[in-house]
């Protein structure tokens, strides 16, 4: 058939489905869960796109393919495969800008910027994190979709772990007034929700974070808390197990930098508990923040060496072998 195959109505149906489904268990469950069936989706579309799309189709495909190509690449920054998730991302990025899809090509730029910040040795020719977002942001201009509070909250981060405290600052009240604005389901990734949307739980965990690492621990214990409470007091689907955690962690640092062992130890263990598969690699920063402020000096001590002990022996989760995810 010129330009591509027709694909059912029904199997996009199922496709579009399948995504929501597995984008909503990718906050709440464990990776062992969605992940398997969200590569074998991922796989699927591939094999539809290689085949060639018909004009109609075109841009529904390249919707869904490149939302399920950017939750694949979370997918793979969960469980530290950072080269095949930057690629996932590059991926979504590409199919997006095809059509002309900014919601979807600046959640790709963004979700590129969390990837290469975790990346220990970057190439010459990778873009900084705060290049990423930049660009992403004058993609979404005035959109009133949770992506751009995303967008606000990873500058504030990257800002803040380049010592930019006026950019902390600035990036973290844009984050507010975007929060004020947004008018929840309106675009597309918002409406399949799940790892797809940024809500307040996550905003105020993301902010306890920030608040961290530039040392205003009194604010990064409210934050935390706050998160905490809005995780655990709302719906089980909403539940983000990695975020919960790290909120538990940063609260666990500020309480530690305020010298109460105690209360930092109770607000840990949740965490240093988890069983091994649970142990995902966006946890690594948090702990090692924690560890960091354990070893100071003024509160060296055998619980904070016995707690370090214990930090020391958490991987995170492993990755999946190379050439697991097609790109």
């Amino acid at each position: 058939m010129l330009g591509g195959r027709v694909v059912s109505d029904t199997t996009l149906d199922l496709c579009s489905r399948q995504l929501t489904r597995l984008s909503t268990e990718f906050v709440h469950r464990p990776p062992e869960v969605w992940l398997p069936p969200l590569l074998t989706l991922w796989k699927q579309l591939r094999k539809i796109l290689l085949a060639g799309t018909h004009p109609r189709q075109t841009r529904p495909l390249y919707v869904l393919s490149g939302m399920t190509s950017v939750v694949l690449a979370h997918g793979c920054h969960v469980v530290g495969n950072s080269d095949e998730g930057l690629v996932l991302a590059r991926t979504a990025e590409g199919l997006a800008e095809a059509i002309d899809h900014h919601e979807l090509t600046a959640w790709a730029l963004g979700t590129r910027a969390l990837i290469t910040d975790t990346l220990t040795k970057r190439s010459p020719v990778d873009d900084s994190p705060l290049d990423l977002i930049d660009r992403a942001l004058a993609l979404l201009g005035s959109s009133r979709s949770t992506g751009l509070v995303r967008l606000h909250l990873y500058r504030s981060r990257f800002a803040a772990k380049e010592g930019s405290h006026h950019v902390v600052m600035d990036a973290q009240r844009d984050a507010l007034r975007a929060r004020e604005l947004v008018d929840e389901g309106t675009g597309d990734l918002d409406a399949v929700g799940g790892v797809l949307t940024f809500p307040r739980a996550k905003h105020m965990a993301l902010s306890a974070g920030v608040s961290v690492m530039t040392s205003q621990f009194d604010e990064a214990r409210r934050a935390a808390d706050l998160a905490i409470t809005a995780y655990e007091q709302g719906p089980e689907t909403e539940r983000s197990l990695g975020d919960l955690a790290i909120a538990r962690l940063d609260k666990a640092t500020a309480e530690a930098a305020k010298g109460q062992l105690d209360a930092a130890e109770a607000a840990a263990r949740p965490v240093l508990d988890l069983r091994d598969a649970d142990q995902i690699a966006p946890l690594m920063p948090a702990l090692q923040r924690f560890a960091r402020q354990l070893g100071a000096r003024e509160i060296r001590g055998r619980t904070t060496r016995e707690l370090r002990e214990q930090i020391a022996g958490l991987g995170g989760s492993r990755g999946l072998p190379g050439g697991t995810i097609p790109a």
